[in-house]
């Protein structure tokens, strides 16, 4: 695998160089046993289909998948070693995988309460083997901060300054406004799992706000709501709060940042949007009636 190159369409012999790999490490199968335990099986020197399409690295990749799923699942105490060492021995397999960030985002999305509160060296481990691999490079995108966290095997040891969240919602609202791809240029974005610039960077910017880890004082799944609930707060904080007259804009980069990530991030929009309702009530008792306010003149009974 180590030797292949993953990006096959960039190979000028891929036939021949396939064909090597089979000839150097040959997988026997049904009749190919047949034949050399039982002559009478379909004849001596009978002719196979090769297996120019495949071979037995690719078709590990669905089962590590589902092998990943399950360790996670297991207690931390029995699966913690087997976990890391899987990833450590097979990181090279994520390579070939049709969809690698996709895979990755989906288990931190859905197992976002087990890898936040129990392992969090194995969510890093997990993340590095999926990214450091691809021949794209998607470790160029993601922030310094981010990057550093990942290389660190001290445990909790991250907590973003403010300014990363500014330039990580400055740094996908630029992606999503501009028409220069050239930043992308060296994709191919036929064989890519995405078909554009925005839709990669969405994702590696979840994957980033889902990798944030607890305080090590509260690794508990009972903090983890209010952890989610902050950072959330955070980011629309920088929309509420920019003058730059791009507010239509940079809602439009949060609401698709949410909308990638576990509900528990949106529920700073919910309170913000309560406490909004909550204030223009307070300010509109304090005028006097809500009629009079509003510029109505008949008086009628306000439910809000």
């Amino acid at each position: 695998v180590g030797r292949s190159s993953p990006d096959f369409w960039r190979v000028g012999d891929w036939s021949h160089v396939h064909t090597a790999y089979h000839e150097q490490f040959p997988e026997h199968h049904y009749w190919t046993r047949t034949e050399n335990y039982n002559d009478r099986g379909t004849g001596s020197g009978a002719a196979t289909l090769p297996i120019y399409y495949t071979n037995l690295c690719l078709r590990m990749i669905p089962i590590l998948d589902i092998v990943i799923h399950r360790m996670i699942e297991l207690p931390a105490r029995h699966s913690k070693v087997w976990l890391i060492d899987i990833l450590r021995s097979y990181s090279k397999l994520f390579a070939y995988h049709d969809a690698p960030i996709t895979f990755l985002h989906n288990t931190l999305f859905y197992y976002d309460t087990v890898l936040a509160t129990q392992r969090d060296l194995e969510k890093r481990i997990l993340v590095r083997s999926c990214l450091e691999h691809l021949s794209f490079k998607p470790m160029e995108y993601l922030s310094p901060q981010f990057i550093k966290y990942l290389r660190s095997e001290d445990p909790q040891t991250w907590s973003p300054s403010p300014a990363y969240f500014s330039e990580l919602v400055d740094r996908l609202d630029d992606v999503i406004k501009s028409a220069d791809t050239s930043e992308f240029g060296h994709i191919n974005w036929k064989f890519n799992e995405f078909g554009n610039p925005v839709c990669l960077m969405l994702y590696l910017k979840a994957i980033e706000l889902m990798c944030i880890p607890l305080p090590p004082n509260k690794v508990t799944g009972e903090y983890l709501s209010e952890h989610r609930h902050s950072i959330g707060t955070k980011l629309v904080d920088i929309v509420l709060n920019n003058n730059s007259g791009q507010l239509p804009e940079l809602c439009n980069t949060l609401g698709i940042l949410l909308s990638a990530l576990p509900i528990s991030f949106s529920h700073a929009v919910y309170r913000k949007i309560f406490e909004i309702i909550r204030i223009t009530r307070t300010s509109m008792k304090l005028r006097g009636t809500y009629a009079g306010c509003c510029g109505i003149t008949r008086p009628r009974m306000f439910w809000c």
